[in-house]
C-alpha cells in the first residue's frame, strides 16, 4: 500500500501478488484469480517468474522479475509469504499482499484473458517436445524419435518446436522456435493450427491461446473434485475458451505413435 496515511491515499491501494508456480497452475488458476481481484485496486505490482511479464500486462502496472534456485522453492499452492523478497515484505501490508493458496487457486472466481492474436508466422503443427523431469521421472517424457518420425509424416507441413532450450527437444525437420520471447511464443500459438505434445506448461498455453491442441498423458482415475485429472482440466477445467482439445491417454505417458498421428490429423 503507498505510505500515505490521507483518506484519498488509503482509497488508492496498491496490491501485491507474488508467485512462482508451475505454469500451467499459473495460467489457469493464479493469473486469472489475480487478475479479477486487482480490478478492485487502483495499482497492481506482481512479483513472478523472469520472462513471464507478457502474461501479466493486460492488467498489472510494474512487474518484478524474481528468480527461484529450483523447483523446490516454487510458492506451488503454499502461500508461503517468506519466500517474497523483504524488501516487498517491509513496504506492503500483510492483507495487501496476495501468494498462492489452495483455496486461491481451486475455488478463487476468475477473469481469463486470452493471449496471442499478433502477428506471426503461422505452423501447421507445433511441437513441444518436453524434455524435463516430470513428478522426479524423466521417462514420461515422449521420445524424439517418435516425434522425429511423425515430422517425417507430416513432411510438406510448416512444423515448428517450442519449448525452453534446457527443457524441450529441438526435432530435425522442424523450425527451432525454443527460447522465444512469451509473447511471440503466444502468437505463434493464435495462428496455430495445431500444438502437440506431453503435458505440460507449454500445452496449457496452447489452451489459453486457443490453439487446438493434441496431449500426451497417462490414463488416469478421479482424485478430487478439485483436481480431476489431466483429461478433465484440458477439456473442461482449464480451457476457458474451448480450445479444441484431444487428450491421447497412455501408460507411461507413451502412447502409439500411430495414435498420436490419428489425433494430430485431425487439425491439419
Amino acid at each position: 500500500m503507498r505510505e500515505d496515511n490521507s483518506a484519498e491515499a488509503a482509497r488508492k491501494t496498491t496490491f501485491l501478488a507474488g508467485g512462482v508456480l508451475e505454469l500451467g497452475w499459473e495460467l489457469c488458476t493464479w493469473i486469472p484469480a489475480v487478475r479479477r481481484r486487482s480490478r478492485r485496486y487502483d495499482r497492481t505490482v506482481i512479483v513472478g517468474n523472469p520472462g513471464f511479464q507478457y502474461l501479466y500486462e493486460d492488467f498489472a502496472d510494474e512487474y518484478v522479475e524474481h528468480r527461484v534456485s529450483g523447483d523446490k522453492d516454487r510458492w506451488l499452492c503454499n502461500g508461503q509469504l517468506q519466500k517474497m523478497p523483504d524488501r516487498f515484505v517491509r513496504r506492503f501490508r500483510p492483507d495487501k499482499i496476495w501468494t498462492p493458496t489452495r483455496k486461491i487457486c481451486y475455488n478463487r472466481q476468475r477473469e481469463y484473458f486470452k493471449y496471442g492474436g499478433g502477428e506471426a508466422e503461422k505452423y501447421d503443427i507445433i511441437i513441444h517436445a518436453r524434455a524435463m523431469t516430470k513428478y522426479g521421472q524423466s521417462n514420461l517424457n515422449y521420445s524424439p524419435k517418435k516425434y522425429a518420425k511423425l515430422v517425417r509424416h507430416f513432411s510438406g507441413k510448416r512444423i515448428a518446436c517450442i519449448g525452453s532450450r534446457k527443457g524441450a527437444f529441438a526435432i530435425d525437420g522442424a523450425e527451432d522456435l525454443r527460447g522465444v520471447p512469451m509473447k511471440q511464443l503466444s502468437n505463434v500459438l493464435g495462428v496455430g493450427k495445431v500444438c502437440v505434445g506431453t503435458s505440460s506448461g507449454p500445452m496449457h498455453l496452447a489452451s489459453m491461446c486457443g490453439c487446438p491442441h493434441v496431449v500426451l498423458t497417462g490414463p488416469e482415475k478421479l482424485k478430487s473434485l478439485h483436481w480431476r485429472t489431466n483429461k478433465d482440466r484440458y477439456v473442461h477445467l482449464w480451457n476457458p475458451f474451448n480450445a479444441p482439445c484431444n487428450v491421447v491417454q497412455a501408460v507411461g505417458w507413451k502412447p502409439p505413435l500411430k495414435k498420436v498421428i490419428e489425433a494430430v490429423e485431425m487439425f491439419v
